[in-house]
Protein backbone atom coordinates (compact mmCIF):
# COMPACT_ATOMS: atom_id res chain seq x y z
CA UNK A 1 0.00 0.00 0.00
CA UNK A 2 0.98 3.30 -0.96
CA UNK A 3 2.20 5.70 2.09
CA UNK A 4 0.03 8.66 0.74
CA UNK A 5 -3.06 5.76 0.72
CA UNK A 6 -5.05 5.99 3.80
CA UNK A 7 -5.30 2.33 5.64
CA UNK A 8 -8.69 0.74 5.31
CA UNK A 9 -10.78 -0.04 8.23
CA UNK A 10 -11.22 -4.18 8.10
CA UNK A 11 -15.31 -3.43 8.47
CA UNK A 12 -15.63 -0.99 5.37
CA UNK A 13 -14.17 -3.36 3.35
CA UNK A 14 -17.57 -5.75 3.39
CA UNK A 15 -19.79 -2.48 2.98
CA UNK A 16 -17.89 -1.30 0.27
CA UNK A 17 -17.87 -4.78 -1.44
CA UNK A 18 -22.00 -4.59 -0.60
CA UNK A 19 -22.33 -1.38 -2.12
CA UNK A 20 -20.60 -2.16 -5.36
CA UNK A 21 -22.94 -4.70 -5.87
CA UNK A 22 -25.58 -2.57 -5.80
CA UNK A 23 -24.89 -0.93 -8.82
CA UNK A 24 -27.99 -2.29 -11.00
CA UNK A 25 -30.03 -0.88 -8.25
CA UNK A 26 -28.78 2.35 -7.59
CA UNK A 27 -28.57 2.56 -11.96
CA UNK A 28 -32.62 2.14 -11.78
CA UNK A 29 -33.04 4.51 -9.77
CA UNK A 30 -31.14 7.46 -10.69
CA UNK A 31 -32.50 10.07 -12.75
CA UNK A 32 -31.89 10.23 -17.01
CA UNK A 33 -27.99 11.29 -17.58
CA UNK A 34 -27.10 10.55 -14.42
CA UNK A 35 -23.69 8.46 -14.47
CA UNK A 36 -24.11 5.34 -12.00
CA UNK A 37 -20.71 4.17 -11.74
CA UNK A 38 -19.52 8.04 -10.47
CA UNK A 39 -22.80 7.86 -7.79
CA UNK A 40 -21.36 4.41 -6.46
CA UNK A 41 -17.61 5.73 -6.06
CA UNK A 42 -18.22 8.83 -4.67
CA UNK A 43 -20.18 6.88 -2.30
CA UNK A 44 -17.66 4.00 -1.50
CA UNK A 45 -15.28 6.65 -1.43
CA UNK A 46 -17.51 8.07 1.46
CA UNK A 47 -17.65 5.07 3.37
CA UNK A 48 -13.79 4.22 2.78
CA UNK A 49 -12.51 7.44 4.39
CA UNK A 50 -15.18 7.50 7.21
CA UNK A 51 -14.90 4.23 9.54
CA UNK A 52 -17.82 5.57 11.73
CA UNK A 53 -19.68 5.38 8.69
CA UNK A 54 -18.98 2.50 7.58
CA UNK A 55 -19.38 0.87 10.92
CA UNK A 56 -23.07 1.88 10.80
CA UNK A 57 -25.93 -1.03 10.32
CA UNK A 58 -25.13 -2.65 6.61
CA UNK A 59 -29.20 -1.91 5.55
CA UNK A 60 -29.43 1.63 6.60
CA UNK A 61 -26.09 2.24 4.73
CA UNK A 62 -27.14 0.89 1.34
CA UNK A 63 -31.11 2.07 1.90
CA UNK A 64 -29.60 5.94 2.08
CA UNK A 65 -27.43 5.31 -0.81
CA UNK A 66 -30.57 4.31 -2.73
CA UNK A 67 -32.42 7.13 -1.33
CA UNK A 68 -30.03 9.67 -2.44
CA UNK A 69 -30.10 8.09 -6.23
CA UNK A 70 -33.86 8.35 -6.06
CA UNK A 71 -33.08 12.11 -5.33
CA UNK A 72 -30.61 12.22 -7.67
CA UNK A 73 -28.15 13.64 -5.29
CA UNK A 74 -24.55 12.55 -4.84
CA UNK A 75 -23.45 12.50 -1.23
CA UNK A 76 -20.50 13.82 0.68
CA UNK A 77 -18.47 14.62 -1.50
CA UNK A 78 -17.77 18.63 -1.02
CA UNK A 79 -20.71 19.58 -3.08
CA UNK A 80 -23.54 20.22 -0.08
CA UNK A 81 -26.30 18.36 -1.84
CA UNK A 82 -26.87 15.45 0.71
CA UNK A 83 -25.06 13.81 3.46
CA UNK A 84 -25.18 9.80 4.93
CA UNK A 85 -25.00 10.81 8.76
CA UNK A 86 -24.19 8.24 11.44
CA UNK A 87 -26.55 8.49 14.39
CA UNK A 88 -27.21 6.10 17.41
CA UNK A 89 -30.69 4.17 17.72
CA UNK A 90 -31.59 3.00 20.95
CA UNK A 91 -32.26 -0.61 20.60
CA UNK A 92 -29.79 -1.01 17.88
CA UNK A 93 -26.61 -2.66 18.69
CA UNK A 94 -25.17 -0.86 15.74
CA UNK A 95 -25.58 3.13 15.03
CA UNK A 96 -27.83 4.20 11.86
CA UNK A 97 -26.98 5.31 8.98
CA UNK A 98 -29.49 8.17 7.76
CA UNK A 99 -29.78 10.62 4.58
CA UNK A 100 -29.75 14.04 5.22
CA UNK A 101 -30.57 16.65 2.65
CA UNK A 102 -28.87 19.44 2.35
CA UNK A 103 -29.46 22.80 1.59
CA UNK A 104 -28.07 23.08 -2.24
CA UNK A 105 -29.22 19.66 -2.37
CA UNK A 106 -33.34 21.00 -1.59
CA UNK A 107 -32.90 23.75 -3.93
CA UNK A 108 -31.52 21.25 -6.87
CA UNK A 109 -34.54 19.32 -6.52
CA UNK A 110 -36.87 22.45 -6.00
CA UNK A 111 -35.58 23.43 -9.62
CA UNK A 112 -36.59 20.21 -11.34
CA UNK A 113 -39.92 20.52 -9.69
CA UNK A 114 -41.01 23.85 -11.18
CA UNK A 115 -39.30 26.45 -13.61
CA UNK A 116 -41.51 28.98 -12.66
CA UNK A 117 -40.67 29.27 -9.07
CA UNK A 118 -37.48 30.65 -7.45
CA UNK A 119 -36.44 29.28 -3.39
CA UNK A 120 -33.85 30.66 -1.71
CA UNK A 121 -32.17 30.97 1.93
CA UNK A 122 -30.11 33.84 3.37
CA UNK A 123 -28.14 34.31 6.75
CA UNK A 124 -28.43 37.59 8.48
CA UNK A 125 -25.95 39.37 10.70
CA UNK A 126 -26.24 41.91 13.39
CA UNK A 127 -24.86 44.74 11.27
CA UNK A 128 -27.16 43.70 8.03
CA UNK A 129 -30.35 46.77 7.65
CA UNK A 130 -32.98 43.95 7.23
CA UNK A 131 -37.14 43.75 7.66
CA UNK A 132 -39.01 41.25 6.97
CA UNK A 133 -43.13 41.19 7.32
CA UNK A 134 -45.48 37.89 6.63
CA UNK A 135 -49.21 39.83 5.17
CA UNK A 136 -48.53 40.42 2.87
CA UNK A 137 -45.02 39.07 2.15
CA UNK A 138 -41.85 41.26 1.99
CA UNK A 139 -38.75 41.05 2.45
CA UNK A 140 -35.80 44.04 2.93
CA UNK A 141 -32.14 42.74 2.97
CA UNK A 142 -29.23 44.63 2.74
CA UNK A 143 -26.00 42.98 3.65
CA UNK A 144 -23.15 44.76 5.64
CA UNK A 145 -20.05 45.03 2.56
CA UNK A 146 -17.40 46.20 4.89
CA UNK A 147 -16.60 42.47 6.82
CA UNK A 148 -17.60 43.30 9.75
CA UNK A 149 -20.86 41.63 9.78
CA UNK A 150 -21.52 41.29 13.50
CA UNK A 151 -23.19 38.01 14.88
CA UNK A 152 -25.75 35.72 12.94
CA UNK A 153 -29.06 36.73 14.54
CA UNK A 154 -31.08 34.45 12.21
CA UNK A 155 -31.94 33.09 8.72
CA UNK A 156 -34.87 33.30 6.48
CA UNK A 157 -36.34 31.87 3.47
CA UNK A 158 -38.42 33.25 0.50
CA UNK A 159 -39.94 31.79 -2.28
CA UNK A 160 -40.99 33.95 -5.95
CA UNK A 161 -42.76 32.93 -8.48
CA UNK A 162 -43.09 34.65 -11.75
CA UNK A 163 -40.49 37.44 -9.98
CA UNK A 164 -43.19 38.71 -7.43
CA UNK A 165 -42.35 37.05 -3.49
CA UNK A 166 -45.20 34.50 -2.57
CA UNK A 167 -44.26 33.67 0.54
CA UNK A 168 -40.93 34.26 3.39
CA UNK A 169 -40.28 32.25 6.16
CA UNK A 170 -37.93 33.46 9.32
CA UNK A 171 -36.23 31.64 11.66
CA UNK A 172 -34.51 33.59 15.08
CA UNK A 173 -30.66 32.11 16.31
CA UNK A 174 -32.62 30.13 18.81
CA UNK A 175 -34.88 28.08 16.62
CA UNK A 176 -31.72 27.22 14.24
CA UNK A 177 -29.50 26.40 17.34
CA UNK A 178 -32.34 23.87 18.39
CA UNK A 179 -32.44 22.07 15.05
CA UNK A 180 -28.68 22.04 15.29
CA UNK A 181 -28.85 20.64 19.11
CA UNK A 182 -31.38 18.14 17.34
CA UNK A 183 -29.70 16.88 14.33
CA UNK A 184 -27.22 13.92 13.88
CA UNK A 185 -25.02 16.32 11.82
CA UNK A 186 -24.14 18.72 14.48
CA UNK A 187 -21.56 15.68 15.27
CA UNK A 188 -18.18 16.78 14.53
CA UNK A 189 -17.36 16.39 11.10
CA UNK A 190 -20.95 16.80 10.39
CA UNK A 191 -22.60 19.31 7.70
CA UNK A 192 -23.21 21.56 10.85
CA UNK A 193 -20.11 22.04 11.50
CA UNK A 194 -18.46 22.10 8.51
CA UNK A 195 -20.80 24.19 6.45
CA UNK A 196 -22.84 26.19 9.22
CA UNK A 197 -24.29 29.23 7.13
CA UNK A 198 -25.61 26.58 4.54
CA UNK A 199 -27.62 24.29 7.20
CA UNK A 200 -28.81 27.63 9.10
CA UNK A 201 -30.34 28.87 6.07
CA UNK A 202 -32.05 25.57 5.16
CA UNK A 203 -33.70 25.58 8.03
CA UNK A 204 -36.50 28.29 7.34
CA UNK A 205 -36.35 27.22 3.82
CA UNK A 206 -37.57 23.03 4.78
CA UNK A 207 -40.30 24.79 6.83
CA UNK A 208 -41.43 27.22 4.06
CA UNK A 209 -41.34 24.02 1.50
CA UNK A 210 -43.29 22.15 4.23
CA UNK A 211 -45.42 24.50 5.88
CA UNK A 212 -46.19 27.52 3.21
CA UNK A 213 -45.77 25.95 -0.51
CA UNK A 214 -48.16 23.30 -2.32
CA UNK A 215 -45.80 20.05 -2.92
CA UNK A 216 -48.38 18.38 -4.04
CA UNK A 217 -47.72 18.15 -7.58
CA UNK A 218 -44.35 16.81 -6.89
CA UNK A 219 -43.51 13.37 -5.20
CA UNK A 220 -39.86 13.75 -4.93
CA UNK A 221 -39.22 16.73 -3.82
CA UNK A 222 -41.94 16.48 -1.09
CA UNK A 223 -40.17 13.11 -0.18
CA UNK A 224 -36.97 14.71 0.20
CA UNK A 225 -37.98 17.49 2.43
CA UNK A 226 -40.04 14.55 4.58
CA UNK A 227 -36.58 12.55 5.17
CA UNK A 228 -34.69 15.55 5.51
CA UNK A 229 -37.34 16.82 8.32
CA UNK A 230 -36.88 13.19 9.67
CA UNK A 231 -33.06 13.26 9.99
CA UNK A 232 -32.82 17.01 11.65
CA UNK A 233 -35.33 16.38 14.02
CA UNK A 234 -34.04 12.84 14.71
CA UNK A 235 -36.82 10.75 13.95
CA UNK A 236 -37.37 7.33 12.70
CA UNK A 237 -37.15 6.92 8.79
CA UNK A 238 -38.34 4.12 6.73
CA UNK A 239 -36.15 2.10 5.07
CA UNK A 240 -36.25 1.21 1.17
CA UNK A 241 -37.92 -2.80 0.95
CA UNK A 242 -36.03 -3.69 -1.62
CA UNK A 243 -32.58 -3.37 0.83
CA UNK A 244 -33.74 -4.97 3.86
CA UNK A 245 -32.18 -8.71 2.57
CA UNK A 246 -28.58 -6.34 2.75
CA UNK A 247 -26.36 -7.97 5.44
CA UNK A 248 -26.80 -9.09 8.75
CA UNK A 249 -29.07 -6.63 10.13
CA UNK A 250 -31.59 -6.15 12.70
CA UNK A 251 -35.21 -5.53 12.25
CA UNK A 252 -35.76 -1.56 11.79
CA UNK A 253 -38.96 -0.91 13.95
CA UNK A 254 -41.91 1.05 11.64
CA UNK A 255 -41.50 4.70 10.95
CA UNK A 256 -44.30 6.92 11.94
CA UNK A 257 -46.12 8.25 8.89
CA UNK A 258 -45.02 11.90 7.85
CA UNK A 259 -47.20 14.55 8.13
CA UNK A 260 -48.88 15.42 5.05
CA UNK A 261 -48.01 17.89 2.98
CA UNK A 262 -48.08 19.60 0.17
CA UNK A 263 -45.56 20.09 -3.11
CA UNK A 264 -43.42 21.75 -5.82
CA UNK A 265 -40.94 24.55 -5.47
CA UNK A 266 -38.81 26.07 -7.48
CA UNK A 267 -36.17 27.20 -9.56
CA UNK A 268 -32.70 28.70 -8.64
CA UNK A 269 -31.26 30.86 -11.22
CA UNK A 270 -28.25 32.54 -8.95
CA UNK A 271 -26.02 30.05 -6.78
CA UNK A 272 -25.72 31.43 -3.44
CA UNK A 273 -22.54 30.23 -2.37
CA UNK A 274 -21.38 29.97 1.52
CA UNK A 275 -18.01 30.11 3.39
CA UNK A 276 -17.48 26.75 5.76
CA UNK A 277 -17.91 28.99 9.10
CA UNK A 278 -19.41 31.77 10.37
CA UNK A 279 -17.34 34.78 9.02
CA UNK A 280 -17.15 38.14 9.83
CA UNK A 281 -17.43 38.52 13.15
CA UNK A 282 -17.63 42.39 14.58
Amino acid sequence: MSTNERPQEPGSAAIVAQVEKTTGQIARALPNGMDAGRFVRIAMTALRVNPKLAACEPRTIISSIVQAAQFGLTINDGLGLAYLIPRKRKGWAREECTLQVGYKGLRVLARRADKERVVFGRVVYANDKFRLSYAPPAIEHEPTLTGKTGEPIGAYAASYRDGKLEAVRWCHLGEIDAAMARSPGADAGGPWKTDWPAMAAKTPLRRLLMGDLDLSADDMLARAVVVDDAAENDLEIPLDPSCYEVGDAETPKPAPKPAEIGGAPGIVEEEIRFGRQKEGKA
